[in-house]
């Protein structure tokens, strides 16, 4: 019996290679702490959301230097947050490197701050709802919020009025992951990886 997850699986699997996409040595050698990975995975709300912001991309995390010896890792909100290594993040799909335009300006306060401003969130679980608090929260999410704790702004928010929520695919997903669908309301502010990719805050790094 086709179930709704296998469906959806089905569709997530992305059929285009991205010809910018970086290895785990790329990301070793080119990127710094804090920057942004966006990245095109493999999962069963992939399509979905791949659909909803017409972009291909559907994950995102960023780095750090957790134990301050040169290694990057991958900062994560998958539920819970958490940290892995670039090899463990790169293999799931197709990624991308996204740093700020003005990152020289504010390297002092990204390397001092960041990963402290991480901590709060470390161990939260994933929301599936896609809201805005602070108990739960999503990859993008804890991205924008953890460089907002430290006074910048990576990507200006969204809300669900600018997504396309009306494909068969992103309907099938609003109704599984909300127990009743009107709860959704168009002036909710969300922050996808397509706010990442086409940022005006962000630059790509090949």
């Amino acid at each position: 019996m086709i179930t709704t997850l296998s469906l959806l699986l089905a569709c997530a699997i992305p059929l285009v290679y991205d010809p910018h996409a970086v290895s785990g040595d790329d990301i070793q050698e080119k990127g710094r702490v804090g920057d942004i990975l966006i990245q095109v995975e493999w999962s069963p709300q992939s399509g979905p959301i791949r659909d909803a912001t017409r972009s291909t991309f559907s994950h995102a995390g960023f780095l750090a230097d957790v134990d301050s010896d040169g290694t990057l890792e991958v900062v994560e909100a998958v539920g819970p947050v958490r940290v892995i290594p670039v090899s463990d993040f790169i293999e799931r799909g197709d990624t991308q490197i996204r740093r700020l335009n003005s990152y020289d300006e504010h390297r002092t306060n990204i390397e001092e701050n960041l990963q402290n401003a991480t901590a709060k969130y470390m161990g939260l679980p994933y929301d599936f709802k896609f809201g805005w608090g602070d108990d739960k929260i999503y990859c993008s999410e804890l991205v924008w919020k953890v460089y907002h704790d430290i006074g910048i702004e990576v990507a200006p928010l969204s809300t669900y009025a600018d997504l396309d929520l009306t494909g068969e695919r992103v309907q099938r997903l609003i109704k599984v992951r909300l127990n009743d669908p009107s709860d959704l309301k168009l002036t909710d502010t969300i922050l996808t990886p397509a706010d990442l990719e086409r940022s005006p805050n962000l630059m790509m790094i090949e």
